[in-house]
């Protein structure tokens, strides 16, 4: 489809940016310089196993009455749509949210900073497996480019060899060893200067102040 340039709405420049690090519990954590803002779709405000978000409950209930089935009877089908069309909610929900929150973005930042994620080894741990391939992240990566390349702003990326995590976002210590964040903690303890903060702002104020930037291109 195509689109006159002119029907597509124009976002004036202001010099801000703001860096997002990618999550598993939360989707998005970002940090503008000043703000630390959240990006989830979890509905629920508690995220525990007994209370997951609306759409994953819905999804739960319809696989639990298609296992109750006998296959490929009347009653077996019926249950495989109404299954397909809790999938098809959850997707279309995701979807909207990323449009809402990438409009969102373009209108108050020029750029945005986004680590280059490589999901390859989330996806082999099985503790994380799940809650990874649920966030759809190249969605948001590709939405999020058009979406700001229609205003004539930027994506850059932070390549995944930068420390984001396990570097302090106050004295620029790096902790190795034993000292080292692992995917169990929340909350970053340097060794250094003592500071102690929310793990994924710590990691996205790193991302905020990195200089090791390439720009996105799409693909």
């Amino acid at each position: 489809m195509e689109v006159d340039e002119k029907e597509v709405k124009q976002y004036k420049k202001n010099g801000k940016h703001i860096a997002f690090d990618w999550g598993i519990k939360t989707f998005l954590v970002g940090y503008d310089g000043e703000k630390k803002f959240k990006v989830g779709f979890d509905k629920s405000k508690i995220n525990t196993k007994k209370n997951k978000g609306l759409y994953d409950e819905n999804i739960n209930r319809k696989q639990k009455a298609l296992s109750h089935r006998k296959m490929y009877s009347n009653k077996w089908k019926l249950a495989k749509t109404k299954l397909e069309q809790a999938y098809l909610k959850k997707e279309n929900y995701q979807e909207n949210l990323i449009k809402e929150v990438c409009s969102w973005i373009a209108e108050r930042y020029d750029y945005v900073i986004l680590e280059d994620l490589s999901m390859s080894f989330v996806m082999r741990n099985k503790r994380l497996a799940r809650s990874a391939a649920s966030h759809p992240y190249y969605k948001f990566k590709v939405t999020l480019f058009n979406k700001l390349k229609q205003s004539g702003k930027q994506v850059f990326l932070v390549p995944h060899s930068f420390p984001s995590t396990q570097m302090c976002s106050s004295c620029g210590n790096i902790l190795k060893g034993n000292y080292k964040m692992k995917l169990g903690m929340s909350t970053y303890d340097c060794k250094e200067c003592g500071k102690k903060i929310d793990r994924d702002k710590n990691a996205a104020v790193n991302l905020y102040n990195c200089l090791e930037l390439t720009e996105f291109v799409g693909s």
